[in-house]
């Protein structure tokens, strides 16, 4: 008796054991399912802003344009959850391997040992991304200011139509003010980037349209200077939601070229 007794009570034990663990692997199941239904919504966000490159004019890119999601974009809902996307223009930054020492001595704040340096490393060393300047030596404030308004890639041409007043400042012949009158022109009455009443440069030339400006002004700052872009920085980021709670989140940053007009092109990729 006591012997049936002690098996009923291992078979017990045994039972309880296995039930947890079952459960146990239920939730890893689960978490795993999850976790792939948020990568594939971040890539469905990628897709999504290669159709909105692909159906887009390629003749001027400006922040009213479909790419473009704002600068606080809602969800967009898939599924049981859905993506948020930031897409960046990368012609609207400087490029720190072509730029000329003057623009950069802007772009960093006057920062004359940081321009040394970053001079210095960009000929004799391959810079494969703006954080690579971290090895440079240039300290973190300028590290900050590099990877804010600096990119690697591009044809070293400025957007004016997407171009932060930080970076406008930059070009030859402009100056903080003039950069702000660009920046104020280009949001029209309303002050709001990416709506309806923006003015759109359509050819370099229109930024003498900038009230105080005038071609004479403009001119140095026309040839590195154009409208548009073939090279664009995205960031999707897909969660999964249970009733209101998120219970995963996966995030992909994609750099697209678009090529041949309206041919969009995956040439990074990095998923996390």
């Amino acid at each position: 008796m006591l012997a049936a007794l002690g098996v009923l009570v291992i078979l017990g034990l045994l039972a309880s054991v296995f039930l947890a663990h079952m459960r146990l692997e239920t939730a890893y199941a689960a978490r795993d399912a999850n976790n792939l239904k948020a990568h594939y919504m971040a890539v469905a966000g990628v897709e999504d802003v290669i159709a909105r490159l692909s159906a887009d004019s390629p003749v001027v890119d400006a922040y009213s344009d479909a790419w473009w999601p704002g600068d606080s974009p809602e969800m967009i809902p898939l599924g049981d959850g859905g993506y948020t996307l930031t897409v960046q223009d990368e012609s609207a930054r400087i490029n720190v391997l072509s730029a000329s020492p003057q623009t950069l001595s802007t772009i960093l704040g006057g920062n004359r040992e940081a321009l040394a340096a970053i001079v210095d490393f960009r000929s004799s060393a391959k810079v494969f991304a703006v954080e690579d300047l971290g090895s440079a030596g240039i300290g973190a404030d300028a590290l900050t200011r590099a990877i804010a308004l600096c990119t690697v890639l591009g044809d070293g041409k400025v957007n004016v139509n997407t171009a932060s007043a930080d970076v406008i400042q930059a070009l030859p012949g402009m100056d903080a003010n003039a950069a702000q009158a660009t920046v104020e022109f280009r949001r029209g009455a309303d002050g709001q980037e990416g709506t309806r009443d923006d003015f759109v440069f359509a050819a370099p030339d229109d930024l003498a349209k900038v009230p105080g400006l005038t071609p004479l002004r403009v001119a140095p700052s026309l040839p590195l200077i154009k409208v548009n872009s073939n090279i664009f920085r995205v960031e999707a980021a897909g969660s999964v939601r249970l009733g209101t709670r998120v219970v995963s989140n996966k995030r992909v940053i994609a750099v697209l070229e678009r090529k041949d007009g309206q041919n969009v092109e995956i040439i990074s990729w990095e998923s996390s």
